[in-house]
């Protein structure tokens, strides 16, 4: 099944690509224009929704039934696939973030919470 999911994504499918989703693209550039969006309990939910929905993808998960809450661990997150997402993140956020923080986050919220604080952190701003 996962060799299909990769044979599958390399026609052209934007689902298990590295490329950010146009959500996460349009937050950003809207961060860099009003960076006060990140200091919004809005962003740390959209973050986590968009970081729950690449896990899923890369471990072969239905979206619909994952929730931000749910354990990183339960979900199926182990040192290889946190290498993956690590490569994701920095590529779409531009923060760096070890395998050992992700595997250890707990929940995507989390991750989310840390994926704010490291774009707060870039731009400068303080919480």
């Amino acid at each position: 099944m996962a060799i299909f999911h990769s044979l599958d994504n390399s026609s052209g499918s934007k689902t298990g690509s590295s490329s950010a989703p146009d959500s996460v693209r349009a937050f950003l550039t809207s961060a860099e224009h009003d960076p006060t969006i990140l200091q919004t309990p809005e962003a740390v939910r959209t973050l986590a929704v968009e970081i729950a929905n690449r896990l899923c993808s890369l471990l072969l998960l239905d979206e619909k039934q994952v929730a931000v809450t749910t354990n990183t661990a339960d979900l199926g997150l182990d040192s290889l696939v946190a290498v993956e997402l690590r490569a994701c993140w920095q590529l779409n956020l531009g923060v760096d973030v070890s395998t050992l923080e992700l595997l250890s986050s707990g929940t995507c919220e989390a991750l989310g919470q840390r994926a704010v604080n490291g774009l707060v952190k870039l731009r400068g701003l303080y919480r």
